[in-house]
């Protein structure tokens, strides 16, 4: 395959990981009641724990006390959706 049927071939197979996270982070936004400028981390990772799934996605916001909100949602980021954001406590 030459790089230009390559790179064709990456653009039709959905959002990168980039995109996915930005996604993520712009409905954490929303659910949460936060402003576009508030700091939303989200961060995939791999666990090897039995009953674990192999992938998750962490959302992390800063709060005033110097603490961390942590959420997880037991998929990869590219599979997480508004419901799923939407559910979170």
């Amino acid at each position: 395959m030459d790089h230009f049927s390559a790179k064709k071939d990456r653009r039709h197979r959905g959002p990168g990981p980039t995109e996915c996270a930005r996604r993520v982070k712009d409905w954490t936004r929303e659910r949460l009641g936060l402003d576009a400028d508030s700091t939303v981390w989200v961060t995939e990772l791999r666990c090897s724990d039995p009953g674990c799934p192999d992938l998750e996605t962490v959302i992390a916001i800063p709060i005033p006390s110097g603490n961390w909100r942590t959420l997880r949602i037991a998929k990869p980021v590219s599979d997480v959706c508004r419901e799923d954001i939407s559910a979170l406590t």
